[in-house]
């Protein structure tokens, strides 16, 4: 009898694994240990207590996926464990800024800005908080492993997902619980907790837009017209991606929340690209998106919104309100850096009055760090406001450098390359597209912050995934980490070897028994 040789991308990837991991886990131990070096000349006392606590998540969290998902892609556990912890390093570093720093940066702040209150950005970061957001979101990674035995079981509730999100994307919107938030309503507050409602929607709208693609893909894949190079679908398959588009128009319109509808309205109409092959339905998607902005933003100068209008405003002209700036009502703006005008005073005078300093000082932050960086724990990321949460991608690129901040894209790149492949190893359509939307919803929403830190786009409120400070972005990230490991252990084990010879018989002769 030969033996059949097992494939080698069907055999459990251990080995790799736990070194990948354990590489993980010394990176981010090791930032701990230099921030105390250079802040206070040893190794902080909380140190220990920290490396424990994360060995502790990393291991538990090992041992569940080998247990349950052995044939998991191995290297999607360490990358989501090295992104968390250079987060919870620079949070760690932020939330060790000592009253000296904000006295520097007041006496800085109060001779460029007489008159004018000082308020340390620095404070928020909160290295406990995070930690132990860390402790339930891992935590939630290993049920999730546990209890879902196949991602393809979501399919069957698919329209009751779909109207769940959309229930949590409007919830801010409601008058008692909603919070606005630098101009976005983005939030919704229960008791102490604040909540965005829209990062655990990503889950539910990949599932809905799968299971309607695996229904749909050969309607929306079929050509009415051709128009040159571009293959136009037909008429009544395009009230989807309308539908989808006017949703997208009110969240922005309403909530404020540019990052949150391009993220939503890029996740449809890239699941209909990999449904379909079609290169049409994007620039239609892209049309559509591009037109539904300008409509907001010609719409708001005429009813008089204030806050799309300066967020455009600050985009294209941030040094104009570095420290405040008012756009009077003839479109001049009053910045004079010897008299700036106050918001009151802005507001006595019929402008809008705006402020550039997050943008501004992200990019002054980067600069600073040049290409090896400032050295982690020796820059000065406190004087960037949110720091630790919107702006944490130019804080880690104040400290580690263009260098630091280009290994960090790549870890980003490879999570998003292993998710792609695994949709397409795997063989049913739901899961494909469920893999597929989910490595989407990371390079997209990666895309929107560092182009918003960096300039490229207008700056908008979405998280670095599993970077930035804060629970909700967590939690719902790990969740999708633990679904894409599940969907890659389904994709890579091997399918059950058949029983040699079966079907042969033997046939004996027993006539002449007695």
């Amino acid at each position: 009898m030969t033996a059949v040789a097992t494939p080698t991308a069907a055999r459990p990837r251990r080995a790799a694994s736990l070194g990948l991991l354990v590489f993980a886990l010394v990176v981010t131990i090791a930032g701990f240990a230099q921030v105390g070096l250079v802040r206070d000349g040893g190794l902080p006392t909380s140190m220990f207590g920290y490396a424990l606590a994360i060995i502790a998540l990393a291991g538990v969290a090992y041992f569940v996926m080998q247990r349950w998902t052995p044939y998991a892609d191995p290297v999607l556990l360490p990358l989501a464990i090295l992104l968390n912890g250079l987060g919870l390093a620079m949070i760690y570093r932020i939330d060790q800024t000592t009253t000296t720093d904000f006295a520097e940066e007041q006496a800085r702040f109060e001779a460029a800005n007489p008159g004018k209150e000082y308020v340390p950005f620095g404070v928020g970061s909160d290295i406990m908080g995070q930690l132990l957001w860390t402790v339930l979101s891992i935590g939630l990674f290993i049920a999730a492993l546990i209890v879902v035995k196949e991602v393809k079981a979501f399919q069957r509730y698919h329209y009751t997902l779909g109207a769940v999100g959309l229930v949590l994307l409007m919830l801010p919107m409601v008058p008692v619980i909603g919070t606005e938030l630098n101009g976005a309503r983005i939030w919704i507050k229960l008791g102490p907790f604040s909540i965005q409602p829209a990062e655990f929607c990503k889950m539910a709208f990949v599932v809905f837009f799968a299971a309607y693609l695996v229904k749909k893909r050969a309607a929306l894949s079929l050509v009415q017209r051709k128009i040159w190079l571009l293959e136009l679908p037909r008429s009544r398959d395009l009230y989807p991606i309308l539908a989808f588009w006017i949703l997208t128009l009110m969240v922005l319109a309403v909530e404020n929340d540019f990052g949150t509808a391009l993220l939503f309205f890029g996740l449809f109409v890239s699941m209909i690209y990999i449904a379909t092959g079609k290169a049409s339905w994007v620039f239609i998607g892209l049309s559509l998106f591009i037109g539904g902005v300008l409509i907001i933003y010609v719409g708001a100068q005429l009813i008089g919104i204030d806050h799309i209008n300066q967020r455009v405003e600050i985009w294209l002209s941030p040094e104009n309100y570095f420290g405040g700036g008012c756009k009077l009502p003839d479109g001049t703006v009053d910045n004079m850096i010897d008299a700036k005008p106050t918001y009151d005073e802005c507001i006595a005078a019929g402008g809008s009055y705006a402020e550039s300093d997050q943008l501004m000082a992200g990019l002054y932050a980067m600069g600073e760090g040049g290409v090896l960086g400032t050295g982690l724990g020796q820059g000065q990321p406190y004087r960037t406001p949110l720091a630790f949460s919107d702006e944490i991608f130019t804080s880690l690129g104040e400290e580690l450098g263009l260098t630091g901040i280009m290994a960090l894209l790549m870890l980003y790149v490879l999570l998003v390359e292993r998710g792609f492949k695994v949709a397409i190893a795997t063989k049913d359509e739901f899961a494909k597209l469920f893999a597929g939307g989910v490595s989407f919803v990371f390079a997209l929403q990666v895309f929107v912050i560092t182009g918003g830190v960096t300039k490229l786009i207008p700056f908008t409120g979405l998280t670095t995934p599993f970077l930035s400070q804060g629970g909700s972005s967590l939690l719902a990230n790990w969740v999708l980490i633990a679904l894409l490991i599940r969907l890659s252990h389904e994709a890579r084990k091997p399918a059950p070897v058949a029983i040699q010879d079966e079907g042969m018989t033997q046939i004996v002769n027993v006539g002449g028994l007695r």
